[in-house]
């Protein structure tokens, strides 16, 4: 038996031990066995002289914003999850959605509320309308972050987006700026254009799952920065 026939079978014999059991995947931490099946691919490889390139990026969650009037809404609220359930996540005139369209944005809430809370490496907002120049103002539009705790402690971040000197698309913005968002988390925008669509993309710094880490298992996921616009200089911690 050669030296990576070895490997893989020993991979084999741990992926069994560890993560198999009388009910199949039952027990399975969906990111521990990502992350212990990405370093085995990577080490097997490097052993035959062939290192992958790994980025480490997260998959951003993306939340759709519409205004369907035909006038501009004002203080429109994203997250905010603990709240939602109770009072509800809609803004008058404005459609929530979220991509990829099999998870709803009820759903992407509940998870926050359900444990798995996460850190915001960067938000991408990307926008749309007939008119172009409408769409340039709608990614400029500036908006609220807002953090607080059980006792009150209550943090409140402003921004004003801004574009690249050296970009070329002009509907869409970056905003590096490291925070936590749990239930008691928010983003206030300032105006929705309308007639305007607009996507947040959030890209994940650390995934936490709360129930994983009940179980004993691994709960904790961490990734890179997500680098879309490399002019932009890493962000302060809430």
């Amino acid at each position: 038996m050669n030296k990576n026939s070895r490997y893989f079978a020993e991979a084999a014999e741990e992926i069994q031990q560890n993560y198999l059991n009388a009910e199949g995947w039952e027990n399975v931490d969906d990111d521990e066995f990502a992350e212990d099946a990405s370093n085995a691919f990577g080490d097997a490889l490097e052993a035959e002289g062939t290192k992958p390139m790994t980025s480490g990026k997260s998959q951003p969650y993306t939340i759709v914003l519409a205004n369907t009037t035909t006038t501009d809404v004002s203080s429109v609220v994203i997250l905010n999850a603990g709240a939602a359930v109770y009072d509800g996540y809609a803004t008058a005139g404005i459609t929530y959605s979220y991509e990829p369209s099999t998870v709803t944005y009820q759903q992407f809430l509940a998870s926050i509320l359900a444990g798995k809370v996460f850190s915001c490496n960067q938000l991408r907002l990307i926008a749309s309308n007939t008119t172009e120049s409408i769409a340039t103002q709608q990614v400029l539009t500036s908006m609220v972050i807002e953090t607080k705790d059980p006792n009150g402690n209550l943090i409140q971040m402003p921004f004003v987006p801004d574009l690249d000197n050296y970009q070329f698309l002009k509907t869409q913005s970056d905003i590096s700026y490291v925070f936590n968002v749990d239930a008691m988390t928010k983003i206030t925008i300032a105006t929705l254009y309308a007639s305007t669509t607009l996507k947040i993309r959030i890209f994940p710094g650390t995934k936490i799952n709360q129930f994983a880490q009940l179980r004993g298992t691994q709960g904790l996921s961490k990734y890179t920065n997500p680098k879309t616009n490399r002019a932009l200089s890493s962000g302060k911690k809430v």
